[in-house]
């Protein structure tokens, strides 16, 4: 009898942790589509990295938007991660109504020739001549 309530207990648990994750995975992918849909590029400075033991890679990053600082945290691809160090200019994107939730744009990099954001960032980001 123990034996029986010790293995219902084990798989809600279970069921519970993969539900869990994929609810997480949802809510992350649909804040990246509203963020790349609806967001403003700006640039950012990395200030950390982290690599895990498996195959994750992060960056913590800094950023100023209206005259206030925010500091985020995101995953990148292996191949992003190998080009860049602490200290280098990011492009990002953020919801102009919620700054705080920003995402780093890998397919893209920043340039000085881009110049300065506005305080809202840009719409589009600026090309190069």
């Amino acid at each position: 009898m123990k034996r029986k309530v010790g293995n219902i207990i084990a798989i809600l648990f279970i069921s519970g942790m993969i539900t869990f994750v994929v609810i997480g995975s949802i809510m992350f992918n649909n804040r990246k589509e509203n963020i790349l849909r609806n967001g403003n590029f700006s640039y950012s400075i990395i200030n950390d990295e982290f690599v895990g033991r498996q195959s994750v890679r992060s960056f913590t990053y800094e950023f100023i938007i209206g005259g206030k600082t925010y500091i985020n945290e995101f995953d990148v691809n292996q191949e992003y991660f190998n080009r860049h160090q602490i200290g280098d200019t990011i492009v990002i994107k953020f919801l102009p109504s919620k700054p705080e939730k920003s995402i780093i744009i890998e397919d893209k990099e920043y340039k000085s020739c881009m110049g300065l954001p506005p305080k809202v960032g840009w719409k589009k980001l600026p090309v190069c001549k």
